[in-house]
């Protein structure tokens, strides 16, 4: 989508097209990232600011509101309940602070809360730009997630809602959005929608900004004043709130066009405007929601705009009524996972060079990440369960560091009568199977499995393919051993190298016997909507 593009979906007024907007964008949300929304509990932790952004209600020259910091019992209480109550994820919130006593009390916080909860809650920051050693400690102890708005992509606007000096850089700010991602993080990033002198062009700007930088969440929302803010002198140029609500929207749904696999968060900002403002986000592509776990008693001194809603809504109360609310929009609440964005949606659990290059021929994008599964230790004699239980083994494996993803798990066999011819270990033992192999027919089996846990779908097969060997001399098979084309490939030869004159023919799939059906699994992966045929790409 390029930038007029953009712009013009922006630019829509009419009812009709909106609706037809948030409907695209609400199916691609839920065939990318799933019909699931996922919590994060927000703690805001400080509301002690070294900055002075002009439209901030916490910014560092505001005299009109109490200063706090929770102390460790209080957050470590929050984190606590948003374990308890299934939310998988807290984002810890604060003011900018460069103090060496606040980056060790974060990273000691941390630790803490990994250690409550036996290391299963997600952990976000929010806490500004920091150094890259302050963003590598904070990852060291067990943060993933980091989110910094850049606020707005154009540098004469970033400078006329921030203060003129060193400290307000949009170069700096930039730069520590790469050292975010060079640490590690999930990197999320966001907006404000409806600035004073910010225009549509701006906004198109921003969306490509996001994109360009891969971003992995993106926090945005419409820009509402505070009075207590030097920016707040333009509210007569703002554009109407329904207005911000509905340009915040269309941000929304054309961002999850473009990026169809991300978390993009439904704004408190939203409801501030319309109360069922956050349902109207998740309409329009939103699949993330931030319930307020801060203390009730801190919260009236943490706005950084005006009209915030939830001040006195507790987090259980909030969930309850939010599921209620979902019902009719078919979304459900993911409870007690990471829903971390999927950028590596389909991860081919195998180390073997074969299976990389016979998907990568078919145009299929997907990262590989090897199983460890010891595979001596299945005893199963029947070939076609053998290589399906060890398909689905490997599979389960990698979904539990990555239970958002696809996993394609994958085994190879060659049967030869009734004996289970597996990967040769030792010359000899590659002299055996070709003297086996030589002048006979011979099959090949292999399971696959494609496997989603968090959404708890499997999908599996076996295919069997027959191959007939030539007779092959026994200068033949010294000459095949010595190339050490034998080793580490089932039943000790390879039909897409060397070995392919060996063979007189094959009676089904010829990437089977290379060590995946690549029919039978991208078959899989467009009948059960996991890709479409744009996604397979030269």
């Amino acid at each position: 989508m390029n930038k007029t593009e953009i712009i013009d979906i922006l630019s829509i007024t009419n009812k009709d097209d909106l609706d037809k907007l948030g409907k695209k964008a609400y199916e691609v949300k839920t065939k990318y990232v799933g019909n699931k929304l996922y919590l994060r509990g927000l703690i805001e932790f400080s509301n002690i600011c070294d900055k002075n952004c002009l439209y901030c209600g916490i910014r560092s020259g505001n005299r009109n509101i109490k200063r706090y910091v929770l102390t460790d019992e209080e957050i470590l209480s929050s984190a606590d309940f948003a374990y308890k109550n299934g939310y998988g994820s807290i984002v810890m919130q604060s003011g900018e602070s460069k103090n060496p006593e606040f980056i060790n009390r974060v990273t000691s916080i941390i630790t803490k809360i990994k250690k409550i909860s036996d290391g299963n809650l997600g952990i976000t920051l929010s806490c500004g730009e920091q150094t890259e050693d302050t963003y590598k400690k904070w990852f060291d102890a067990g943060a993933h997630r980091y989110l910094l708005r850049i606020e707005t992509s154009n540098k004469e606007l970033y400078k006329k809602i921030h203060p003129k000096n060193k400290k307000h850089s949009f170069e700096e700010r930039s730069f520590a959005l790469s050292l975010i991602k060079k640490t590690g993080y999930k990197t999320g990033t966001g907006v404000m929608i409806g600035l004073p002198f910010q225009t549509i062009e701006d906004l198109a700007q921003d969306l490509i900004f996001m994109k360009e930088l891969d971003i992995d969440m993106v926090g945005m929302g419409p820009y509402i004043e505070h009075e207590d803010t030097p920016l707040y002198t333009y509210k007569e140029r703002l554009l109407t709130k329904k207005e911000r609500l509905y340009l915040s929207l269309k941000m929304i749904a054309v961002l999850r066009l473009m990026m169809k696999d991300i978390n993009i968060a439904s704004s408190t900002a939203l409801q501030s405007i319309d109360p069922l403002g956050r349902e109207m986000g998740l309409m329009f592509g939103a699949n993330i929601i931030m319930p307020n776990i801060t203390p009730l008693d801190y919260r009236k001194s943490y706005q950084l705009y005006q009209g915030k809603p939830g001040m006195d809504e507790t987090g259980d109360k909030f969930v309850k009524n939010l599921e209620e609310r979902i019902k009719n929009l078919g979304d459900t609440i993911g409870y007690n996972t990471w829903g971390d964005a999927v950028k590596n949606k389909i991860i081919l659990a195998s180390k073997s060079p074969r299976r990389n290059d016979l998907l990568k021929q078919a145009g299929l994008s997907f990262k590989v990440i090897p199983s460890n599964i010891d595979e001596d230790n299945i005893d199963i004699s029947s070939p076609d369960e053998y290589v399906k239980v060890l398909a689905i083994a490997k599979a389960e494996e990698i979904a539990k560091i990555y239970p958002d993803s696809w996993i394609i798990g994958a085994d190879t066999i060659v049967v030869i009568d009734n004996m289970i011819l597996g990967k040769p270990k030792s010359i000899d033992e590659a002299r055996e199977m070709l003297n086996r192999l030589s002048g006979k027919t011979h099959y090949v089996f292999t399971g696959y499995a494609i496997y989603c846990m968090s959404r708890e779908k499997l999908f599996s097969g076996v295919v069997k393919s027959d191959v007939l060997f030539k007779a092959l001399s026994d200068l033949e098979i010294e000459w095949y051993i010595k190339t050490e084309e034998p080793f580490d490939k089932a039943g000790g030869y390879a039909v897409q190298g060397l070995g392919a004159f060996f063979i007189k023919s094959i009676n089904g799939s010829y990437t089977n016997v290379v060590g995946l059906p690549v029919c039978e699994v991208i078959d899989c992966l467009l009948k059960e909507n996991i890709i479409t045929l744009d996604d397979l790409k030269c």
